[in-house]
């Protein structure tokens, strides 16, 4: 059967004789401050500034440090051939205010079709708050430009990232990427700016350049000088490192620049503390079209597409494995037409012997959609990880993905990924990994920011990490996840967090449900046993000095119920925040703590004797023993007792979780959690993944209903005109 695919592309089709070319700059000119004195000051540099521009002939150029009022006006008033759009890097609604980034282009050359702003925020075009490590707010501004001559239309973007935080510039970078794809399509795109990190970091310049084309690395200086911030001096030894850029999509990078020049200046120093940057470009212009084309494999279309590209897929199954070389989007589920997304596609390796189903090649970014990834054997010696996707993309984003019945004999049964993954409305089934993360695997040494949202983790199986395993984190974000019926060997049954060496900044569980998760090796064998963790082992980074500087990680509003084979939750080290979670009926114990406890409140716990390193607190629910609450527990959800185990049932929702029938256990009412215990600021904790701790509050369950004052414990809200009839247990078969 063929499969039609549809790849979103714009072809490029010559509307003049040749390309059109124009010389493009990023300058960083150094704020006006009080700080800088004699030559330095900026009544002393702002002609120069502005005779460089002029000389070196931008025809448009990003800028950085503007100072609104006095500075802004200097610039426009000694440049009065251009044309200026400059954003308040602190204000969603003022344009002139503060500290400002600004794009200018030669008013007689360039009509002004559009323009605008985002935030590097967690709401990039509707809040300016700092974001994560950041220490003040950041923006993009852009324009829509179209040459009055050729009629070539472009975007030109302009950022300047933080100089403190390393997340935030790593989040930087990815908003921006996000937002250039989203508002310029595949228009040309030229992006300028102060980026604040070295050619080839990891974390900014390299996950940039899955998208746009560096001009430094395309076209690097014959001189070997590449230093961009040399502090007010011309002359800089050979190496060094740029952390400002000019990046372009859709371009073809002729030339750049380091201009060096003091533009005549007596005292001999250039105009600003950064040198500006100047690159020529080809734009590629083009007819924008939808092009369709019939084929009988995807792989045929992902060689034909173009970094950025978005590909469609039917709906059907394709028995294929195919590779991703370039940073793309895969939509699969569509009608015969592509007018409508009428189901999922599935790749279906079952019997194909395919090593992955999936591989993502290093330097992308890879989103998938609607695809379901099943039948992955990675057990070759040498490539034996990510049965289903094997990703070494800088960003692997899953949405609406079931992924099931992959192999590994090393990691990553389902899914293997190097760097960040985020997966949203996915189901991870019956995958298995010899070695760590039955469901996923990310093994970075580096630190990356994982999300899950409103997924299913089931029957999945590894030595450690039945379901996933997790290194390498800067943050990490659980919300109204099920875990269920997954095994670990020694540790981890459901999850395995390892981030010792390095501080996670964020670390945060939920409205999430655990339920018959497990450790299958006996008691006293390596780590399994007593200390295996069934839910979740964590082994996290406590800085000597600091708690502030060490690794917490928070759980809110879970329900973890029924596991066996071990205590449930196992810290061994960093800090651990306890709230408004039901952590009872666990066979082996709820929580052992050998690390540090931030703070605990309105928890429910089979026993005293289930807690290890955890002391009640006045607002907690401590049931009398083992027998009794475990009894308790089948009056408080739908569950029943099998020899000396709890077996509680799970609703039939599409991510299956576990309803109160009786809201009371221990003898007290399980309603009993207070407004105030539900904020960011009295937990700690970022409760909607926005990378800051305000004071917003969670407001809703596992399910998305809204909770009531006073809330109940755990992952779903009472309601008590909610059936909880149509339920089957926990060891459920998908």
């Amino acid at each position: 059967m063929k499969h039609l695919l549809s790849i979103l592309v714009f072809t490029l089709v010559s509307c003049t004789a040749a390309f059109a070319e124009y010389t493009f700059g990023q300058y960083n000119i150094r704020i006006l401050t009080n700080d800088d004195t004699g030559d330095q000051m900026w009544s002393n540099r702002k002609t120069y500034v502005a005779a460089l521009v002029r000389e070196y002939g931008f025809d448009v150029c990003s800028m950085n440090e503007i100072k609104a009022g006095t500075q802004y006006n200097n610039l426009k008033d000694l440049l009065p051939e251009y044309s200026f759009y400059a954003h308040s890097v602190t204000s969603t609604t003022i344009e002139e205010r503060e500290t400002m980034n600004a794009v200018a282009w030669k008013t007689d050359k360039f009509d002004m079709l559009d323009k605008g702003v985002w935030f590097i925020s967690c709401d990039p075009l509707n809040t300016a708050r700092v974001i994560s490590d950041s220490r003040q707010s950041r923006n993009t501004v852009w324009v829509k430009l179209q040459d009055k001559e050729t009629k070539e239309i472009f975007f030109y973007f302009a950022t300047h990232l933080d100089h403190v935080g390393w997340d935030a510039r790593r989040e930087g970078a990815k908003i921006n990427i996000d937002m250039v794809r989203k508002t310029a399509g595949n228009y040309p795109s030229i992006l300028g700016g102060d980026h604040n990190a070295g050619a080839g970091e990891s974390r900014v310049d390299k996950p940039m350049q899955t998208y746009f084309k560096s001009a430094g690395t395309e076209c690097p200086p014959a001189d070997g000088k590449l230093t961009t911030h040399a502090g007010f001096v011309t002359e800089v030894a050979v190496g060094g490192t740029p952390i400002d850029y000019l990046y372009g999509h859709n371009v073809n990078i002729k030339s750049y620049t380091i201009i060096r020049d003091n533009m005549g200046n007596p005292a001999g120093i250039p105009p600003s503390d950064h040198f500006a940057l100047m690159s020529k470009m080809e734009l590629k212009p083009y007819i924008s079209c939808r092009r369709q084309c019939v084929s009988s494999n995807i792989q045929e279309a992902i060689n034909a597409a173009e970094a950025g590209d978005t590909i469609l897929i039917a709906a059907g199954t394709i028995n294929e494995s195919i590779k991703v070389t370039k940073s793309l989007t895969l939509i699969g589920g569509y009608n015969d037409d592509f007018t409508e997304v009428t189901g999922r596609t599935t790749l279906d390796g079952t019997d194909k012997n395919f090593s992955h189903i999936i591989t993502v090649d290093p330097n992308t970014y890879c989103e998938i959609q609607n695809i379901n990834v099943c039948g992955g054997n990675a057990t070759t010696s040498g490539d034996d990880i990510g049965g289903g996707i094997c990703s070494k993309a800088w960003y692997l984003t899953l949405t609406n993905c079931d992924i099931t019945n992959n192999l590994a004999t090393d990691k990553g049964g389902g899914v293997y990924a190097l760097y960040q993954m985020q997966a949203t409305n996915c189901k991870f089934i019956g995958n298995r990994a010899t070695n760590r993360g039955g469901a996923f695997c990310t093994n970075s040494s580096s630190t990356w920011r994982y999300t899950f949202n409103n997924c299913l983790f089931s029957d999945n199986r590894a030595t450690t990490g039945g379901a996933g395993y997790i290194t390498g984190m800067i943050r990490g974000y659980f919300k109204g996840n099920t875990f269920a019926n997954n095994t670990a060997r020694k540790t981890g049954g459901a999850l395995y967090l390892g981030n010792k060496d390095k501080q996670t900044l964020s670390l945060t569980m939920l409205n999430n449900t655990f339920v018959s998760n497990s450790i299958s090796l006996p008691t006293g064998e390596g780590q399994g046993g007593a200390k295996g963790g069934s839910v979740i082992y964590a082994e996290l980074y406590k800085d000597a000095e600091a708690q502030t500087a060490s690794t917490t990680l928070n759980l809110v509003a879970n329900s973890i119920v029924g596991n066996n084979g071990s205590t449930a939750i196992n810290v061994v080290s960093g800090y651990l925040g306890l709230y408004n979670n039901i952590i009872a009926g666990n066979k082996g114990g709820d929580v052992t703590l050998t690390g540090d406890l931030m703070a605990s409140a309105n928890n429910a716990y089979t026993s005293a004797a289930s807690l290890n390193g955890i002391t009640v607190g006045q607002t907690d629910i401590i049931g009398t023993d083992e027998a009794s609450s475990f009894s308790d527990l089948t009056s408080t959800f739908n569950a029943v007792v099998e020899g000396d185990t709890l077996k509680p049932s799970l609703s039939d929702d599409e991510i299956p979780m576990l309803y109160i029938r009786t809201p009371s256990f221990a003898g007290k009412s399980i309603i009993s959690v207070a407004s105030t215990w539900t904020s960011e600021s009295k937990l700690k904790a970022d409760l909607n993944d926005d990378t800051a701790i305000m004071t917003q509050k969670y407001t809703d369950d596992q399910r998305g209903a809204t909770r009531k004052a006073p809330y109940t414990i755990g992952a779903v809200e009472y309601n008590e005109s909610l059936g909880i009839d149509d339920v089957h247990n926990a060891q459920f078969t998908i």
